[in-house]
């Protein structure tokens, strides 16, 4: 893939990125972290962090993150509350989208046509 089209599907990812962050949030979503879908459909705020942490503490390998003190922070972390830890930003109040995870590993380019799937 030439420099040329790298930087067209690097546009086109930081296109996807900026929709999500300008999507405009129903009013069902409350709260700081993750969303679900409620028992009617509609998208509500939900608890981010204690799916991650469920699962690192079955991982044998990850074992809670507790062997090398990153757990104990982490949990400290939630009980204090992410508002609590965002309340000097000036930006408090505005609300978008945010994807933890947004890397190039996560979609398909067709080179032919320069898609992003």
């Amino acid at each position: 893939m030439s420099l040329g089209q790298k930087k067209e599907i690097l546009a086109r990812m930081a296109g996807l990125l900026k929709a999500l962050q300008d999507y405009p949030l129903p009013a069902s979503i409350k709260g700081w972290g993750g969303v679900t879908f409620d028992d009617s459909g509609a998208i509500v705020s939900a608890s981010m962090p204690s799916v991650a942490l469920d699962k690192a503490d079955v991982n044998p390998h990850l074992q809670g993150w507790r062997a090398n003190g990153v757990r104990e922070c982490v949990d400290a972390f939630i009980e204090r509350g992410l508002a609590a830890e965002l309340s000097n930003l000036k930006s408090k109040q505005d609300r978008s989208i945010v994807h933890a995870d947004f890397s190039e590993y996560l979609f398909i380019f067709v080179e032919d046509c320069l898609l992003v799937l």
